[in-house]
């Protein structure tokens, strides 16, 4: 199948060029025109793609986009859902001037979007500030995690650290979340501000860094709302 530029089949995508077609006769078993779905060095992004249901239901993120995704929605990223879709599409937001954390994250997941980031501008405590959006497409995928993440509680959806996090919690999407909501502080420690999430939720995380990666972690109160903080002495 055919969407674009990209023939999609399973889990080999095959580029061809915008210039001149490529027959599938002529590749060779060393030709780079075909791309093993987990190697992410050669997989180009969609810009300006517009994707059939068909194609987007058989579209799947690799294990790295997964778990980096699932590292955001910790951090800055959410799911959100469209008035024109029932499917959610992911969405990371981040200060202009972290441009070129941004642009690394657009392009871990380039091929999932069809826009590049988008600038916003917005009013803070009587100051301006500029911020840069990615948004993915909707895709079926990310309903799973929606779901997860959003769980329907009395009628509303609302967003939770879940038991299931503990599968998907590895060292890519831990830095994820630490380039996201991280701050290392001199001589001190390192605090992850998890203030968007309840302290039941806050101390689960805890538990689920102390038994992936053995961290000796604390959860503290800062103005009524949870931080994780790891002291110095035990950051690698």
């Amino acid at each position: 199948m055919i969407a674009g530029n990209i023939l999609i089949y399973n889990t080999v995508s095959l580029v061809i060029s915008r210039s001149k077609s490529i027959s599938i006769k002529t590749i060779q078993t060393n030709s780079k025109s075909i791309i093993i779905y987990d190697n992410m060095s050669y997989i180009e992004s969609s810009n300006g793609i517009r994707l059939n249901n068909h194609v987007r239901s058989i579209t799947k993120p690799t294990l790295i986009q997964l778990y980096k995704i699932i590292g955001h929605l910790l951090g800055d990223g959410t799911l959100e859902m469209c008035k024109t879709s029932k499917n959610p599409r992911f969405c990371f937001t981040q200060t202009f001037k972290r441009f070129e954390y941004v642009w690394s994250v657009y392009k871990s997941i380039s091929n999932l979007c069809q826009k590049l980031p988008s600038q916003s501008k917005g009013l803070r405590k009587e100051k301006y500030f500029y911020s840069l959006a990615i948004h993915t497409r909707s895709y079926p995928f990310l309903m799973s995690l929606y779901d997860m993440f959003y769980p329907l509680m009395n009628g509303h959806r609302i967003k939770i650290v879940p038991d299931d996090l503990i599968y998907f919690f590895n060292p890519i999407s831990l830095a994820c979340f630490a380039m996201d909501d991280g701050a290392k502080v001199k001589k001190s420690g390192f605090y992850f501000h998890t203030k968007g999430f309840t302290f039941t939720d806050v101390y689960k995380l805890a538990g689920m860094m102390h038994y992936v990666f053995g961290y000796t972690v604390t959860v503290q109160n800062h103005e009524n709302r949870p931080v994780i903080y790891i002291p110095s002495k035990h950051l690698f």
